[in-house]
């Protein structure tokens, strides 16, 4: 899961869009990915700190959490969706605009339905698309995914 989201970072970085994929300033694109990155964290921290609250479920003493470590639990990943399908969705109807490419099925709704179906395949895709990477091998560890000297495509 970390990883899509991350790999989305770097893009919408590289792009100039914020966190939430709506087309941005330099300045307030400028950390992206460090904000793409702190959610996915924060995200990971909170699903710890519910299972803490339950620890008995979580070392084997009862069959089933409490309720409302449930709805928390739910809660939080129902959040996190839907921050990723929208921001996604909103970064590939970017690309698609700026680079004039047409819906081909689903017309009104393909960027939701991309982003929702196959998360990992859009952002790869809009990676592919963004990054000159038969020039600059892409990098893992940057905020746009491609080397320091590598120029924006946007």
């Amino acid at each position: 899961m970390c990883c899509t989201q991350c790999a989305m970072g770097q893009v919408m970085q590289r792009l100039r869009l914020d966190w939430l994929g709506r087309q941005a300033t330099e300045i307030q694109a400028k950390n992206t990915f460090k904000v793409c990155v702190c959610l996915v964290v924060a995200y990971t921290f909170y699903s710890f700190f519910i299972d803490y609250l339950a620890p008995d479920y979580v070392y084997g003493n009862v069959d089933a959490p409490p309720v409302w470590v449930e709805v928390l639990k739910y809660l939080g990943a129902i959040v996190m969706t839907v921050w990723g399908v929208w921001a996604l969705s909103n970064t590939r109807f970017f690309v698609r605009t700026k680079y004039d490419i047409p819906e081909q099925r689903c017309h009104g709704c393909e960027d939701v339905c991309c982003a929702l179906l196959c998360g990992c395949c859009t952002v790869a895709q809009i990676a592919r698309h963004t990054g000159q990477h038969e020039t600059y091998r892409s990098v893992c560890c940057s905020e746009t995914g491609m080397p320091a000297e590598a120029p924006m495509i946007v």
